[in-house]
Parts: C-alpha cells; structure tokens; sequence
C-alpha cells in the first residue's frame, strides 16, 4: 500500500510540474528568434525543471507514456490526459520555441538530454530552488 501512496505522490508531483510548465512557456511572449535569444536562461532553467521534475521521474517509475495523468489547470480544473500528451505540452512546446534561435536549440537539447549545458544550469541553481523540483 505504501508503495502504491508513494507512486500517486510521484505522479502528482509530475502532473503538477507539467501545470507549471506549460504556464510558464504560455506566458514566455516569444515570437522572434530575438525573444528567443533574450529568453535563453529562462529556457534553460525551464528544461531543467522539464528534464528533473517530469523526465527523470517518468524514468525513474518506468511508466507508459498512454498512462493517464491528470494536469491542474486552475484552482479547481485538471486535463485529464496521458503522459505522452503533457509531454508534448513541456517538451513538445519548450523544443518549438527554442528552435528559432540555434544556439538556445541546442542548449535546451543538451539540457532535457542530460548533457554539458544540463551541468552548468545545474551548479546556477541554488539548492533551495533544487529541492522545490
């Protein structure tokens, strides 16, 4: 039973994370490789949070991306969707904006990979921004 509540509380905190993706990548205001050049942190920092706070759990729970998963909206609303859905809605739409400027492309690639810039956003982050992931 234990393991069952630890899994409902991983799946929530992904589907909450999801909620605060897409949030964040709706309110960006990008329409120019220039909004997109001057939005290179946020973006990256934004992977991060994709990359630890979504990927890595789906991962680490080995789960289907068909899984249901149900993404808040408000404060009473939630999409009931599937995994691979939200993924579209944080890493589909993270992948879209930063392909209008190569350099922050490639960075937030290296990021949601785990590569060299994933590293370098991770020593940025403070350990209380971290543990709030």
């Amino acid at each position: 039973m234990i393991d069952m509540a630890l899994f409902n509380d991983e799946l929530n905190k992904t589907a909450v994370m999801m909620a605060n993706i897409i949030n964040q990548l709706n309110q960006l205001n990008v329409e120019t490789e220039f909004d997109v050049i001057n939005k290179h942190n946020e973006l990256c920092v934004l992977a991060y949070f994709i990359r630890v706070g979504i990927l890595d759990r789906i991962e680490k729970n080995k789960w289907s991306l068909m899984y249901p998963i149900a993404i808040p909206t408000g404060l009473f609303g939630v999409n009931k969707t599937t995994i691979a859905n939200g993924l579209d809605l944080t890493v589909g739409k993270i992948k879209e904006i930063a392909k209008r400027a190569y350099l922050v492309e490639n960075d937030v690639e290296e990021v949601l990979k785990k590569e060299e810039y994933f590293w370098i956003v991770d020593r940025e982050l403070s350990p209380e921004v971290k543990a709030k992931i």
